[in-house]
């Protein structure tokens, strides 16, 4: 799918970054969550309220963090928005302060444990 038709389909205010892996020479952007399952469209009650999921950014034709010595540790997502050129900024908790991931990808691969 696009990355923006996942993040209308998707709520990840509150899920947390776990980490992330680039790959420039693959064009890809790996990005490993817990995500607030519990918000998500469809969800029930016998379900898991929080399930890792993981976001696979493909043909990326831009990445970018400030600030660049961010290292995810179970960050809060704040906010996730379109930017333009299909790409994405995710504004993450970070030490009390934000850092901004911005993208521009291609398509995007989600992944999902419920186990």
């Amino acid at each position: 799918m696009k990355p923006q038709e996942f993040i209308e389909k998707y709520q990840l205010h509150d899920s947390l970054v776990k980490g992330y892996e680039y790959s420039s020479v693959e064009g890809t952007l790996t990005l490993e969550l817990e995500l607030c399952n519990w918000k998500q469209a469809g969800y029930t009650e016998n379900e898991p309220e929080m399930v890792d999921a993981k976001l696979t950014f493909q043909r990326v034709n831009s990445f970018k963090i400030d600030p660049e010595n961010f290292v995810p540790d179970y960050n809060d997502i704040l906010v996730v928005e379109p930017i333009e050129l299909g790409g994405v900024k995710f504004v993450v908790l970070c030490e009390g302060d934000v850092a901004i991931l911005t993208l521009v990808a291609d398509e995007l691969i989600f992944e999902l444990n419920k186990e």
